[in-house]
């Protein structure tokens, strides 16, 4: 399981790289639920 700390680096990235995210593409590239992906968001 990936650690909160590495979901955060890779939402920055990602953020960084495509200037936009979708909820449900990048849950499930991290594999953990849209819950979890807008928790880490706040």
């Amino acid at each position: 399981m990936i650690s909160k700390e590495e979901r955060h680096d890779f939402i920055l990235v990602k953020i960084k790289k495509e200037r936009k995210l979708v909820m449900t593409e990048l849950a499930a590239e991290l594999g953990v639920s849209e819950h979890t992906v807008r928790r880490d968001l706040k």
